[in-house]
């Protein structure tokens, strides 16, 4: 059985490899990518976001979970060009930046209305945070991990004004599970815009 262990996990690693080649080398600029628990979707990520920056692109990835975000920036540590950044926190930082933090207002204390606020508030106020900031530059890529929980159609609005060409014309991956889509964040609105 170690053998099959081991030789499943090479074919793993040519499949991730699969990946990286057609994200860079076919020229195929946007990319949805959806892989099982453990199947390398981070890694991926983070090879993706590497190879972009070492041509001299501004790659900004993003995650859902705040831990897994705090790996992706020890794996980015060296790399210059990669922000990397948890989205909703990364959305509330454009929010502060264009001085509209009070215009957001705080989350609100009944449970049942927190979707609203964080599907829907946070990224209306952060689309009208990048139409006031002259001084923002958009990313050359965007990279997206946990996809499973940030295809949502607010978060693809944000995404369309983060990116230079927008999602049509920008260059992008999606790594997403949607067997782990506990949160409902894969929308099938949002990804139909993806799959355009």
């Amino acid at each position: 059985t170690v053998g099959r262990i081991q030789k499943d996990m090479l074919a793993l690693t040519n499949e991730q490899y699969d990946v990286l080649d057609y994200f860079t080398l076919n020229d195929n600029p946007r990319i949805l990518v959806n892989g099982s628990a453990g199947s390398g979707k981070s890694q991926c990520a983070v090879y993706i976001a590497q190879d972009l920056a070492t041509e001299g692109k501004r790659v900004l990835l993003v995650c859902y979970n705040k831990r897994l975000a705090r790996h992706l920036r020890e794996e980015m540590d060296s790399v210059p060009g990669v922000d990397v950044a948890v989205f909703h926190d990364y959305m509330e930082s454009l929010i502060s930046r264009a001085g509209l933090t009070e215009s957001l207002g705080q989350p609100p204390q009944d449970p049942a209305d927190t979707g609203q606020y964080y599907d829907v508030r946070i990224p209306e106020m952060c689309v009208n945070a990048l139409l006031e900031l002259e001084d923002f530059e958009p990313y050359d890529a965007l990279v997206v991990d946990e996809g499973q929980d940030l295809v949502k159609s607010g978060f693809v609005d944000v995404w369309d004004f983060l990116l230079a060409g927008g999602i049509m014309d920008g260059s992008w991956a999606v790594f997403y599970d949607e067997n782990q889509n506990i949160y409902n964040g894969l929308t099938e609105a949002a990804m139909g815009r993806l799959t355009r």
